[in-house]
């Protein structure tokens, strides 16, 4: 098994003060990589990081009843993603057609890759095999199945906010002028006071969820979808706990914030 995560470049850039000041008084800094990510990993991490995207791998395929081999055990993952944040873990495992996600401090995703319309989009060959597969729901009980799959996964979506669903849509395809409905359904929660939306794909084919992403805060969750940062968190990266950050572009944020800024412009009468 690879740890994808070794395909990208691990660099470690100290970046030094104008001045030279002792390792005591001048806090190690590190550059991160774009969307918060930092450089570099440890056999401590990568077992921490393990074990957590298996503990939720495990408790959505039960959930929701996936066809995987329970208890999902680290000999079946064929894919594994690790890449620490400066605000907790974001990886995902890939178990049989399944992918499991974790970032943001939560349970972020799953993906069936052979039913999630993500795979034959854009695609007439799996389109149109896809197309002739039996589908054995309708609008109704797609819908009914996927309130029931949020609820065993345990978000109560009128408690947080997100009532009925607004969205239960089957998807089409149209190939060569004739249009093919799809085994799939795409249903959506969204929130009205707030930016809250949940969606999940419901395919036809195996009666089950094939795609589910979500951007409710971990604080609003259930614990049993939480992933809470550890308090060694750093210290399983090797760094020290005075460490500092530096964002990917502070060079050109440090340009920016030096040259002369244009005078605004006049208001109109």
């Amino acid at each position: 098994m690879k740890n994808s995560l070794a395909l990208i470049p691990m660099c470690l850039v100290i970046v030094l003060g104008a001045k030279a000041v002792s390792a005591e008084k001048q806090p190690p800094k590190i550059v991160l990589q774009p969307d918060g990510i930092i450089p570099m990993s440890t056999p401590a991490f990568d077992a921490y990081a393990l074990t957590t995207l298996l503990d939720q791998a495990n408790f959505v395929a039960r959930a929701w009843n996936l066809d995987v081999p329970l208890p999902i055990r680290s000999n079946h993952v064929t894919r594994l993603v690790i890449r620490p944040k400066t605000n907790g873990l974001s990886g995902s495992i890939r178990v049989s057609r399944y992918d499991f996600g974790v970032g943001e401090g939560r349970f972020s995703l799953l993906r069936d890759n052979d039913f999630s319309f993500r795979m034959y989009l854009y695609n007439d060959e799996k389109s149109d095999a896809l197309a002739t597969m039996t589908n054995v729901l309708k609008r109704e009980s797609a819908l009914a199945l996927a309130r029931d799959k949020l609820h065993r996964i345990g978000i109560d979506a009128k408690q947080i906010g997100l009532g009925e669903p607004v969205e239960c849509k089957q998807w089409k395809y149209d190939s060569n002028g004739v249009v093919f409905p799809m085994p799939y359904y795409k249903v959506r929660w969204q929130a009205t006071n707030i930016y809250l939306v949940v969606d999940m794909g419901i395919s036809g084919v195996t009666s089950n969820v094939a795609e589910f992403n979500y951007n409710i805060p971990a604080d609003s969750l259930p614990q049993s979808l939480r992933v809470p940062t550890p308090t060694n968190y750093f210290q399983m990266l090797g760094l020290p706990t005075n460490i500092k950050f530096v964002p990917h572009d502070h060079e050109r944020r440090e340009r920016w914030k030096h040259q002369a800024q244009p005078e605004p412009l006049p208001l109109l009468n």
